[in-house]
């Protein structure tokens, strides 16, 4: 049964040791994977480290073989990948996280940039 607190316990970090001031509650063996809700199963770290326990305990250890982490990066890169390869990465939901721009969009976003620079040079001289 869950302790109720008026506010989050405020300390050092047990495994990055920073201080912070609020401290989230975390399950040491996770609930999904069969922890209990008991408190000998509670430990308080901050909000980051709570971040990437969770994010791994959840995707798991992946391993990468060369090949896939050389696909990886290629599609990072902005570098052409065989449809074959394309249709791989989007099945396993790993590739290309960036957004890709056409030359019109890349000349749009310029445009709009010289545009906000050139109304910040304006309002500088007006100052």
């Amino acid at each position: 049964m869950r302790t109720p607190f008026k506010r989050r316990p405020s300390g050092t970090c047990p495994q990055c040791g920073t201080w912070r001031y609020s401290l989230h509650r975390d399950h040491i063996v996770p609930k999904f994977k069969g922890g209990s809700d008991d408190t000998s199963n509670h430990q308080y770290i901050c909000a980051n480290c709570h971040e990437d326990k969770s994010r791994i305990e959840r995707i798991g250890a992946r391993v990468f073989t060369a090949e896939h982490r050389a696909k990886i990066g290629a599609a990072k890169r902005g570098t052409k990948a065989s449809a074959e390869t394309r249709a791989k990465m989007s099945a396993s939901h790993v590739g290309m996280t960036g957004r890709l721009h056409t030359e019109a969009s890349k000349e749009k976003m310029r445009v709009s940039s010289r545009r906000r620079w050139d109304r910040a040079a304006a309002l500088k001289a007006t100052a």
